[in-house]
């Protein structure tokens, strides 16, 4: 059903504005095949801003309230609209006026009568233009002017739209001059002539009607500029290394290490679980599978492989459930090939990942060198140049084992379980490891990964965080019945979440986001080191002795090491139970006092 009066960012909707605008509402065949045409000439190039949204880099505005949360999520941007008749949006620090846009959006939970789309030539909270799509197969685009809203398209069946719970789209945008065209997954809708606005920053929204809880996830946003084209943003995809074009080079050795004292601290931390494990046998969707003209990323016979086309060009990949967990110490494994390019191509592994900018890189190449490097805001800093090692086998189609060891400022470096160096540096930041190909003077490298393996680890010069003792396991025992006693009684507090209700806490800051999606109640966790509870309002500050609590759980994102569960006889924040289970088969009881 369309559509109703609207919130839009807490501002009630007025009448309606008479402007005179020019529409095409149905493009004809051949306007369709021009614009068609023009988009492609545009997409040749390459885009001024790219945005994956693997990481917070401060791009995008993350601040929530208690009507709406923002944040990022296993690699996507959310916009979680918890009010009825409510939308709310991330502003970018983008600024474009003339330019094309494409963006990914998908339906994560909430109704399907809801909005989605993308603010452009935004000026203030009163002064943009909205083209936004909806997940019941609508479409429409809109223009506030001084605070008041005038339909430039109204909303419109659409065939194109995909529908439906879990749907994605790509929403495009076309802006040059007073002409402003459409389009969903590449099909011209509308083309409309206005001059209102003529630059203005970008930002991502979504937006309820009748019922809240409506979570949208927005993914790869491209932007060409098409007034004054500018090299591209540097991107975890296609950022070149400015190394050195000619064939790695030696320098001497890094200092003295104990090669039996680390082949001992490798083997404890072996014997851990790891928080990722990969032997690429199929595509989980653990890692990006994306290609363009620069790199492509693909799963080939049970490996995964990066294949660099562009001299001078840096690509790298992350695990989706570990990205979002920077580790300042860890252990690193992974066995790489090189299966076709020049030998002096560069491998290997990226760590302290922050931004584009801001990393370190363990590279090997097929020519038997290795180096270690840190990128520090743009800025490139050799720590240990290329250098040969015998340990490396180059023979052709020969696989190696690469493992890096970081234990706070040590960072130990091995090929096939041979220590080749170790170093010592202070990162000035964290962040994630994932895996790396490079060229120089020539293109065309393919690398093949395999057996990955990641182990977070406590700092050598660290204490060890108290643990509890341990206890022997209780032999188990048979509580059917006793179970089955206690349901046959009516409990004494039951929730299907179905609906907000008001009965659990929908507050969000800077560390969770307790919200109601999707006919579930989710609490996403934002800070490493943290938890995050909510009690009923009927049963808060009640204390229960005994009794009887069941809940199903899901883990919908993020690490597999997460702990989620049931928190009882809770006192207060010093002082209760906890039951809980992880992502990687575990469980454990906790008391607090």
């Amino acid at each position: 059903m369309r559509r109703g009066s609207v919130w839009f960012g807490l501002l009630a909707l007025l009448l309606s504005l008479f402007f005179t605008v020019s529409l095409w509402a149905a493009p004809q065949q051949q306007q369709t095949d021009d614009v068609v045409e023009r988009i492609a000439q545009i997409k040749s190039r390459t885009p001024t801003v790219t945005d994956h949204f693997r990481q917070d880099e401060g791009r995008w505005n993350l601040e929530s309230d208690a009507d709406m949360a923002r944040f990022y999520q296993a690699s996507t941007l959310h916009v979680n609209i918890f009010a009825p008749q409510t939308v709310g949006w991330s502003v970018a620090e983008i600024t474009a006026g003339d330019f094309y846009l494409e963006v990914d959006a998908f339906h994560v939970g909430g109704p399907l009568d809801n909005e989605y789309g993308v603010l452009f030539r935004y000026v203030d909270a009163e002064n943009f233009y909205r083209f936004g799509a909806s997940h019941d197969g609508y479409y429409s685009l809109q223009m506030m002017a001084d605070g008041e809203w005038v339909d430039l398209v109204e909303w419109t069946e659409s065939e194109p739209l995909n529908t439906g719970e879990g749907a994605g789209n790509t929403l495009g945008v076309w802006a040059e001059g007073d002409q402003i065209t459409i389009l969903l997954n590449g099909e011209a809708l509308a083309t409309v002539t206005d001059s209102t606005f003529s630059t203005g920053r970008i930002a991502l929204m979504a937006g309820t009607f009748d019922d809240g809880g409506v979570e949208i996830a927005f993914d790869d946003l491209f932007l060409w500029a098409l007034s004054a084209p500018s090299p591209p943003e540097p991107t975890a995809e296609d950022t070149a290394t400015p190394t050195p074009t000619s064939a790695p080079s030696t320098v001497g050795d890094s200092g003295t290490f104990d090669p039996e004292a680390i082949a001992e601290r490798l083997a404890a931390i072996r014997m851990t679980v790891p928080v990722v494990s990969d032997d690429f046998r199929r595509d989980e969707d653990l890692w990006p599978t994306t290609s363009d003209e620069y790199v492509a990323y693909s799963y080939v016979r049970r490996t995964y492989r990066i294949t660099v086309k562009t001299p001078n060009w840096l690509g790298f990949a992350f695990n989706r459930d570990s990205e979002e967990q920077p580790l300042s110490s860890f252990l690193a494994e992974v066995d790489v090939a090189q299966v076709a390019g020049p030998l002096d191509a560069e491998y290997g592994l990226i760590f302290h990942h922050k931004d584009s900018d801001n990393f370190f890189l363990y590279a090997v190449s097929g020519a038997g060198t290795y180096s270690l490097w840190k990128k520090v805001d743009g800025n490139w800093t050799a720590l240990i140049n290329w250098t040969d090692t015998e340990a490396l086998d180059i023979s052709e189609e020969a696989t190696n084992s690469l493992a890096l060891l970081v234990e706070g400022e040590q960072i130990t470096l091995l090929v096939n379980d041979i220590v080749v160096a170790q170093y010592t540096e202070e990162a000035p930041f964290t962040g994630a490891v994932g895996l790396m190909a490079g060229t120089f003077d020539e293109p065309g490298v393919e690398i093949a990964f395999d057996n990955f393996n990641l182990w977070p680890v406590a700092a050598a010069e660290s204490e060890p965080e108290p643990t509890p003792a341990l206890i022997a396991t209780p032999e188990p025992v048979d509580v059917s019945a006793r179970l089955a006693e206690i349901r046959s009684d009516a409990p004494t507090f039951s929730d299907d979440f179905r609906r907000n209700d008001g009965t659990w806490s929908t507050v969000t800051d800077d560390h969770a986001v307790l919200a109601y999606v999707g006919r579930t109640y989710q609490v996403t966790v934002n800070s490493t080191n943290w938890l995050s509870w909510s009690f009923p309002e009927l049963a808060h500050g009640e204390m229960v002795a005994d009794l009887l609590a069941e809940v199903d759980v899901e883990r919908m994102a993020g690490p597999a090491n997460g702990e989620y569960g049931l928190l009882f006889r809770y006192v207060d924040q010093e002082n209760f139970y906890l039951f809980a289970i992880s992502g990687l088969q575990t469980y454990s009881l906790w008391k607090k006092v």
